[in-house]
């Protein structure tokens, strides 16, 4: 699938959800890698997994040869702060901005830098 989204001119944002899902990222060619912070078992949020999905790349030693976005259950500004602090490339935000009554807001409030006007 990565060969053929490719040879559309298109990349691929190819999720994870642990270590087992994230070699087969990298054995099948993903450059962008999305962590699902959503257990799809009992549908828990834990955004610490991006963190150990983050740090198992860098235990292989190659975490600079990837995007990391980091998707489900991004909520409030904090959330953002906290995985801007571990490194993230960018998030996906669905649920958070479904749910919000004036969406672009929401952005305002998730991506503004504080003290400052925001630019996007």
């Amino acid at each position: 699938m990565l060969d053929i989204t490719h040879s559309l001119g298109m990349e691929a944002l190819v999720e994870v959800h642990d270590r087992i899902d994230l070699e087969k990222a990298i054995d099948a060619g993903a450059e962008i890698i999305g962590v699902n912070n959503r257990n799809l078992n009992d549908f828990t949020i834990d955004l610490t997994n991006t963190e150990k999905i983050i740090s198992l790349l860098k235990e292989m030693k190659n975490r600079d040869n990837y995007k990391i976005i980091s998707e489900s259950g991004i909520t409030d500004r904090e959330d953002i702060d906290y995985l801007r602090k571990i490194g993230v490339d960018g998030v996906l935000i669905g649920t958070g901005l479904m749910k919000a009554d004036k969406p672009g807001e929401k952005i305002r409030e998730l991506f503004q830098e504080r003290g400052k006007p925001y630019e996007g």
